[in-house]
């Protein structure tokens, strides 16, 4: 009788402890570690507060204005020498579902001459292409009802970045989809990566800080020139076809 009682009082302790793992969120921290996501929040503090202050200076905007939306390596671009009126609303971390998550507070969106969007590493390691392309998709049915919106390719990843032979071909998959939306959408595409890369397709050590990952000014300087181009032949006020407008592989 006795063991029994010791029997039934051990499943219950497990039981217990069984509910008290399910309710507290420590199977999905579990699942995000061995994703390689380290249990962090997709959409982290810093987001929030970088959303609350784009929401304060949104009003304020100035029509007409290019608008920069995207990760760390966005927020670090010197947009307004890119172009002119422009506005960087990059927020490092940040991925395309945030994107989509946050375009809604923008009301400059519907009054802006262009929109760049540079988004989609910090994805990698949080849902396949497929759903990534997704995200692209439904971002570019939202804004490109408003005004011109130009996608700048996934930038490639060298050392000491992990596994960046097997993550650069998953980029460039990835880009040559989201070119595809932008030619079916008649979006504009700007391809950078290859100016970037080494002939294995890897991010050389000159154009990054050292991480493999974010770029250094002399990348930066490469990249913004990419963007400016696409910028003078955007649809608005181009001088170039239509079809000469539509995509800016800039090779």
């Amino acid at each position: 009788m006795k063991s029994k009682l010791i029997i039934t009082y051990f499943i219950l302790i497990h039981v217990a402890l069984f509910f008290v793992i399910i309710k507290s969120g420590f199977v999905p921290v579990i699942k995000n570690k061995l994703k390689g996501v380290s249990g962090r929040p997709e959409l982290t503090r810093f987001y929030y507060r970088m959303v609350g202050y784009h929401r304060i200076m949104d009003e304020n905007i100035p029509e007409k204005s290019v608008l920069f939306i995207g990760d760390s390596n966005t927020q670090a671009l010197a947009v307004c020498l890119i172009t002119p009126l422009s506005i960087n609303l990059g927020i490092g971390g940040d991925t395309s579902f945030g994107v989509l998550k946050r375009i809604s507070n923008y009301n400059s969106f519907k009054r802006a001459r262009a929109v760049v969007i540079a988004v989609g590493f910090n994805d990698l390691r949080r849902r396949n292409n497929e759903e990534i392309f997704k995200n692209y998709t439904k971002i570019s049915e939202v804004i490109s009802e408003h005004t011109d919106l130009i996608f700048s390719g996934v930038l490639p990843v060298g050392k000491p970045y992990n596994q960046y032979k097997i993550l650069n071909k998953r980029i460039q998959k990835l880009n040559t989809k989201l070119k595809e939306l932008c030619l079916s959408r008649k979006n504009r595409y700007v391809e950078v990566g290859s100016f970037l890369s080494d002939n294995q397709g890897n991010l050389i050590s000159d154009y990054h800080v050292g991480d493999g990952i974010h770029l250094n000014p002399k990348g930066i300087r490469i990249w913004s020139y990419k963007l400016q181009k696409a910028l003078e032949t955007s649809k608005k006020g181009s001088n170039k076809t239509n079809d000469e407008a539509k995509i800016d592989s800039v090779h």
